[in-house]
């Protein structure tokens, strides 16, 4: 991966062994790394940082025997907070009901989701960015497929859906032991994308996505009767965030993760769901690049807390909780560090007025900007440097005191009807603040008195 903002260039040396990814890498920091190293608290450099981020396809066979793992070793709990059948098809018609009633086809959406995508793959090699040749006619033809498809999967709860899907890669990443110009590690597994273009491109037919998954879980919701206040930053967009803020003003916070959720959620859904999973040796997952990942994802964190009393802001497999008891599970995993330090998707509200981001990062972690990397018993040597917009890197070093030139960070997020992801949505604003007409990127920068570290002729 190439370096992020806050790093100028780095270098490194690895191989493979014995099944692990070897590395050991030197870092440039930018110049302003290290004032900014001084104004932090010392967990707001390490937790939640990225070292360098790789990913290797040898490495994919030890995530999916990982996964399978977990879930074995958890198979006696699942039945606690699985869904009834009733519930379970209930839901899952829904679900199909409501995508096929919402599908219709306007351009406009249509070539707005594929300007968004342009840089990534539908499979075998194909970019998004070739979608743009396809016609009105073609697509309307595709969604009558896909409608039909639809209409079949109702008519079938609990069948397989017999498709072999494409595989894709994720980097993963250890944790910095803090502001240092050298690193060394191994990683054992790669993250796995499991993927298909038909089923990805559902989302190009809901032009009002939101809304959808609105319907969706205000149907869920009900239907499980949940008894806790639960919201979803999928649908509220930047408000969740103001909504933590008064949360944790008020209340005990507990965050946790789903622990290999993708493949947990066929335990929790059951079989019924089993036309959205893939079958991996004896477990179904849920596919992590179709259009219902997130939604599934989220349905089962609901079911799981559906009978808690508390506060809960659920956003795929983070379940942050304030007032709740214990939620801890084999499958659900108490974030210890996000808790000492008020961590809420993507942000440190250590101070709860001023939230800012948290966690020094050497690289990006981006599926458009992903390099291959050669793995051996040889040592392999590379060095990646970035390029830098000082606007953009003045703007993103500010963030860590959760500062922007015209009010805070949280400002910013709490306008923001859509939150597509935590780190892509710090990326969307620090762009889109430090490119803005007529803007002042530096202005917090001038204020502390250290816009020169920002100017390359300073």
């Amino acid at each position: 991966m190439p370096p992020g903002p806050s790093t100028r260039k780095y270098s490194m040396i690895w191989n493979l062994e014995n099944a692990d990814l070897n590395y050991s890498a030197d870092i440039t920091w930018a110049p302003h790394m290290d004032w900014l190293s001084r104004q932090v608290r010392p967990e707001q450099i390490t937790h939640r940082s990225r070292d360098v981020s790789v990913a290797a396809s040898e490495l994919q066979a030890a995530e999916l025997d990982h996964r399978i793992a977990v879930v074995n070793e958890a198979m006696h709990s699942y039945e606690r907070y699985a869904m009834s059948g009733r519930e379970a098809s209930d839901i899952y018609d829904y679900v199909l009901l409501k995508t096929y009633d919402s599908m219709r086809y306007e351009q406009d959406a249509v070539t707005k989701y594929i300007h968004e995508h342009e840089g990534a793959s539908m499979g075998q090699g194909i970019s998004w960015q070739n979608a743009i040749h396809v016609t009105s006619t073609q697509w309307i033809e595709i969604m009558g497929q896909i409608k039909e498809s639809i209409a079949a999967m109702r008519s079938h709860p609990g069948w397989s859906n017999g498709l072999d899907f494409y595989p894709g890669m994720r980097a993963r990443s250890n944790a910095l032991p803090g502001f240092v110009d050298h690193t060394s590690g191994s990683i054992s597994r790669s993250r796995i994308i499991l993927f298909r273009p038909e089923l990805s491109i559902w989302t190009l037919f809901l032009p009002d996505k939101k809304q959808w998954y609105r319907d969706i879980m205000d149907y869920v919701t009900e239907r499980l009767d949940v008894v806790g206040e639960v919201s979803f930053p999928m649908v509220e967009g930047g408000v969740s965030y103001v909504k933590a803020q008064e949360y944790f003003r008020e209340g005990r916070y507990q965050p946790f993760d789903g622990k290999s959720w993708e493949a947990s959620i066929g335990q929790i859904l059951t079989r019924v769901f089993n036309p959205f999973l893939v079958r991996t040796k004896n477990i179904y997952q849920l596919p992590s690049g179709v259009t219902v990942t997130s939604l599934l994802d989220t349905i089962a964190m609901v079911k799981v807390i559906a009978k808690r009393k508390g506060k809960f802001i659920i956003l795929g497999d983070d379940c942050n909780s304030w007032g709740a008891d214990d939620l801890s599970t084999p499958f659900l995993e108490a974030q210890l560090e996000d808790k000492a330090t008020n961590f809420f998707l993507g942000l440190d509200y250590k101070e709860i007025e001023q939230p800012r981001i948290s966690g020094f990062k050497v690289t990006v972690d981006r599926a458009d900007k992903r390099k291959r990397i050669d793995t051996g018993l040889d040592d392999k040597t590379e060095s990646w440097e970035g390029s830098h917009d000082e606007r953009e890197a003045a703007v993103h070093a500010m963030l860590y005191l959760g500062l922007l030139e015209d009010g805070t960070l949280i400002d910013a997020i709490a306008k923001r009807a859509e939150i597509r992801g935590p780190g892509q949505m710090i990326e969307d604003i620090a762009h889109e603040v430090a490119l803005k007409p007529n803007g002042s990127p530096f202005a917090p920068a001038e204020r502390l008195g250290v816009k020169r570290l920002f100017l390359a002729n300073a």
